[in-house]
């Protein structure tokens, strides 16, 4: 008979070795999160959660380099500010988590988790001893993995937000498109190339604006855990 992983929730069969966690990975976050005081996860998870399974190797070269590069960017502020992609959040006690893990290094100042988005921004001090790759080190033996973010301006947009005016912006454009191949032209033998070309933006565009309304719906969902751990 199937029971639930004491740590993520998954359902599955236990065996005479193991019959409280469906995985090795899912026994190690658990017996950390015991270790480093960090038991209320569970009371702050507000969704189904994932096996851990194997833990991601730690590759954290990147971040002194990243570390760098954002502190002399904000020379003037004298401190640093980056985003950081993240893979493995499922729900508000992940938000919690990281948050928790990075107040309780030297010199942060403030971490923003977008379960949404799939990313974090995190600002710290340049002088008060932060270390990157050693948050990135952190969070990576709790299941979570991590890389530098592109920090363009669309993913800045929050991501309910985003899908909807961008499905807003590719109706717009179908409409016109639509109203521009029921014009005539003067020249015959024009019509029918240019009105091909027409047509085929006309279908890219509603398929565009179909797909950024597919993923509003969802993104609504996750956006609301996030709102809780941001607020």
């Amino acid at each position: 008979m199937k029971c639930p992983c004491k740590h993520c929730g998954v359902d599955f069969l236990p065996s005479a070795s193991e019959a409280s966690y469906c995985c090795g990975g899912c026994r190690a976050v658990a017996t950390l999160l015991s270790h480093e005081g960090l038991e209320e996860f569970y009371a702050r998870r507000d969704a189904p959660g994932q096996p851990v399974g194997e833990l991601p190797k730690v590759r954290s070269a990147w971040a002194k380099g990243a570390q760098a590069k954002a502190e002399l960017n904000n020379k003037i502020m004298g401190g640093g500010r980056l985003r950081l992609e993240v893979s493995g959040m499922t729900c508000a006690g992940c938000a919690w988590l990281i948050e928790s893990l990075f107040e309780r290094l030297d010199g942060g100042t403030r971490c923003a988790v977008s379960l949404s988005g799939g990313y974090l921004d995190l600002w710290w001090k340049s002088e008060a001893g932060f270390n990157l790759a050693e948050f990135v080190e952190t969070i990576s033996v709790y299941g979570y993995r991590t890389k530098a973010g592109s920090g363009g301006w669309l993913r800045a947009v929050p991501a309910p937000l985003g899908y909807f005016a961008m499905g807003l912006i590719f109706m717009l454009n179908t409409g016109m498109l639509a109203w521009l191949s029921l014009l005539s032209y003067p020249e015959e033998n024009t019509v029918h190339s240019l009105q091909g070309w027409i047509h085929c933006f006309l279908v890219l565009s509603l398929f565009g604006a179909l797909v950024c309304w597919a993923k509003l719906l969802p993104s609504l969902r996750t956006s609301r855990a996030s709102k809780k751990i941001e607020a």
